[in-house]
């Protein structure tokens, strides 16, 4: 399966998180299909060339577009080419997160389950990164679920990604279309795993796939640690 991955990462100027992110994949026991990366600014052509001869066997596309598209033209654009390539599997990152060691066959077993899912984060620190949200229709934004817990059910079903660590498949994809640039910085992720849901089962699972390589500030909110800028979605 993971030779049909296509792994999308967006950056933008953060360079520095980005090569945190490409060593991460290098030290894999295994290698993807392939991966793309979306620079919205052009100042990784360098650093992805480098990379390179680490992963002999993923072809690596670099795409530089002529303006700034923002994560989600950015990931609009990552999803085009994967699908033009052929990938059956798509896996969105942003630039600011690494992956953590077995986390390719972690989430092979869970594609064997789910056709869209996002694994676990850790914060930069190594402690949990909350992440429990459903999308309230009425309010018409998403709400953490506070009462879930891992430790009785391998997965928390959900109608919200992120793009963040979401993997897809690419029926689902051809079905509800690459994400929508209009969007530009935000929403896009959660428009796209709303829309994903009608159409097949949306799961966070249960294990720990990725890191965050930022110290995002958090507050401690009804017993639960969150990112304090995420507005608790």
């Amino acid at each position: 399966m993971l030779e049909n991955t296509a792994i999308i990462v967006v950056t933008y100027r953060r360079n520095e998180l980005l090569q945190l992110l490409l060593d991460s994949l290098a030290d894999q026991d295994r290698a993807p299909g392939w991966v793309v990366v979306v620079d919205n600014d052009g100042q990784a052509g360098s650093l992805v060339d480098k990379i390179r001869p680490t992963l002999p066997a993923t072809r690596i596309e670099y795409r530089r577009p002529a303006s700034n598209l923002g994560g989600a033209g950015g990931f609009a654009l990552g999803v085009e080419t994967a699908m033009a390539l052929g990938a059956e599997w798509l896996w969105f990152m942003d630039d600011d997160v690494m992956l953590l060691p077995d986390a390719f066959p972690r989430m092979e077993q869970w594609a064997k389950k789910h056709q869209m899912f996002i694994g676990r984060r850790q914060n930069h620190d190594g402690s949990e990164f909350f992440y429990q949200p459903r999308f309230n229709s009425f309010l018409a934004i998403p709400l953490p679920d506070l009462s879930f817990d891992f430790t009785k059910a391998e997965a928390f079903l959900t109608d919200v990604v992120s793009f963040e660590g979401c993997v897809v498949h690419r029926s689902i994809v051809e079905q509800i279309g690459i994400p929508d640039a209009r969007f530009f910085l935000s929403w896009d992720d959660i428009i796209y795993g709303w829309l994903a849901a009608h159409h097949t089962q949306v799961a966070i699972v249960s294990d720990f796939i990725l890191r965050r390589t930022q110290d995002v500030p958090t507050i401690r909110f009804l017993g639960r640690q969150v990112a304090k800028p995420s507005h608790l979605y």
